[in-house]
């Protein structure tokens, strides 16, 4: 992540900063940065684990994050830009808008949504990212354009077909828990654009899905 430092800028941070959600394994923080809103990732120290193992989980994962993030940037996908890095944390852009999750409450879900949303997790693929993480709480509508978020589970290096299948199912799994409509999941093959292959072993993941 060195080539990524040296083009970052330098992090001044509010006298206060906000907390905006906390999670299993890091804290998001709203706060500004050279006059930008930005947000901090953090990740904070898990007492169960071994000092030194929780150390080196943290600063792998956090490094991980950063750069799946810049890879995905780096290649025009839409996610929120990443200013800078530490061991723990990361700071990226804040990006005012509404998940998905959100705009089906509201009404405002469009199918046209749905396929860029498809769109963007074919684009994540085709670089080799594996997203791992594909809810409906982790794309946000903001200015127009549609947003991948939280990186934090994401790998880089992996194009079978079966760990797209995958990604692709919590995806469908969400939006049905969230709409009850198994209908909305074809919005996002369609910008997938899944070729036969896909989606048979979509199939077969399904299968065992339902077997648990």
């Amino acid at each position: 992540m060195d080539h990524i430092s040296n083009h970052m800028q330098t992090i001044k941070l509010a006298p206060e900063k906000q907390l905006i959600q906390q999670g299993a394994e890091a804290r998001l923080y709203q706060l500004e940065l050279d006059g930008k809103m930005a947000v901090e990732k953090f990740r904070f120290e898990k007492k169960y684990r071994h000092p030194t193992i929780d150390l080196q989980t943290r600063k792998r994962r956090t490094k991980s994050e950063a750069r799946c993030l810049q890879a995905a940037s780096k290649n025009g996908i839409s996610c929120p830009q990443i200013y800078q890095q530490t061991d723990f944390s990361i700071f990226i852009e804040f990006l005012n808008g509404q998940t998905l999750t959100e705009l089906y409450t509201q009404g405002s879900l469009t199918p046209e949504l749905l396929v860029e949303c498809g769109n963007i997790i074919k684009s994540l693929h085709k670089i080799q990212i594996i997203h791992n993480d594909l809810t409906t709480s982790n794309f946000i509508y903001s200015n127009n354009k549609l947003y991948v978020i939280d990186f934090g589970l994401a790998v880089q290096g992996q194009t079978s077909v079966e760990v797209r299948a995958v990604d692709l199912y919590v995806l469908e799994k969400s939006i049905l828990a969230l709409t009850g409509d198994s209908s909305l999941f074809s919005h996002i093959l369609a910008g997938y654009q899944a070729d036969q292959q896909l989606q048979d072993r979509l199939d077969e993941v399904r299968k065992r899905g339902r077997k648990k």
